[in-house]
Order: structure tokens, then C-alpha cells, then sequence
């Protein structure tokens, strides 16, 4: 169990290493070439890795409390708020992030389709693989669910 989370922790990151510097590649240059959006390619990716640990968490728990609504969606609302407030802050402090997410990210719609497509993306590999896990080789408290909910099924 641990090698196949560790394992689509590298595919994760992989892909979204992959497909975001793919995607802001022709902004990430000028026009004498030098590099101009390490801090939006940071800021992009960052928000990608934010957004699958938190669906694979969510995809992960079988049940859900208030608690895991707070911490999962809060936390992606953290980031944002995050994103925001240091962003405000003035350059001495927030350096090259200065104002990225509120006057280049957030307006940008290849950014929002971006975060879309990496998302939906990396949940393709981990969702395949727990349905191919639960229907071939289920785990204990698998087949404990799946008896139960046959039992409700035909009473």
C-alpha cells in the first residue's frame, strides 16, 4: 500500500511538473529570452500540488465528517487567502510574488484550465487504480463494504 501511494506521488508530480511548465512555456520567456515567469510557474504548480493532495485525500476517506469538509476545502481556501495576503504585502517582504496571483494569475483563464486539466488529470491514474484494487484484490474492509452494501441491495 505504501509503494503504490509513493508511486503515485511521483507520477503526480511528474505530471504537474510536466504539464505546467508545458502550459506557461510560451509566457515563461521574453522576447530576448530570459526567463520571466519562474514566479507564476511556481505559483501555478504550487496551486496544482494544493489541489491534488486535497482531492486524494478527499477520494480517499469513505466517509465524511464536518471536520475533514473544514480541513480539506478550508485548506484550499487557505491557499488562495494565503496567495493573497503575501502577495499585498509590499515587495520587501513578498519579493518576486509581488501582486502575481491578484494582477497576472487570477485574470488569466489558462491558468483556472491549467489547474483544471492537471487536476482532473492526476486523479485519472489513482482512481483507475483503486477500482482495479477494489474489484481484483480488495482489502479486508473492502469486502466488509461491499457485503454490506449487497446486503442492502437485496434485502
Amino acid at each position: 500500500m505504501v509503494l503504490s501511494w509513493m508511486l503515485n506521488g511521483f507520477i503526480n508530480a511528474t505530471m504537474i511538473f510536466f504539464f505546467c511548465t508545458k502550459a506557461i512555456e510560451p509566457q515563461a520567456f521574453d522576447e530576448e529570452g530570459r526567463t520571466a515567469g519562474r514566479d507564476m510557474l511556481g505559483v501555478t504548480m504550487y496551486t496544482c500540488i494544493v489541489w491534488v493532495v486535497n482531492l486524494h485525500m478527499a477520494l480517499a476517506i469513505r466517509y465524511f465528517t464536518l471536520i475533514q469538509h473544514i480541513f480539506i476545502w478550508g485548506s484550499i481556501a487557505f491557499w488562495y487567502l494565503f496567495l493573497l495576503a503575501y502577495g499585498a504585502m509590499p515587495p520587501k517582504f513578498s519579493t518576486n510574488v509581488y501582486k502575481v496571483f491578484i494582477e497576472t494569475l487570477a485574470l488569466c483563464p489558462s491558468f483556472w484550465v491549467v489547474t483544471f486539466f492537471v487536476e482532473i488529470s492526476t486523479l485519472i491514474p489513482y482512481f483507475t487504480f483503486s477500482v482495479i484494487q477494489m474489484w481484483f484484490f480488495p482489502m479486508y474492509h473492502q469486502m466488509v463494504q461491499w457485503i454490506r452494501y449487497e446486503r442492502k441491495k437485496w434485502p
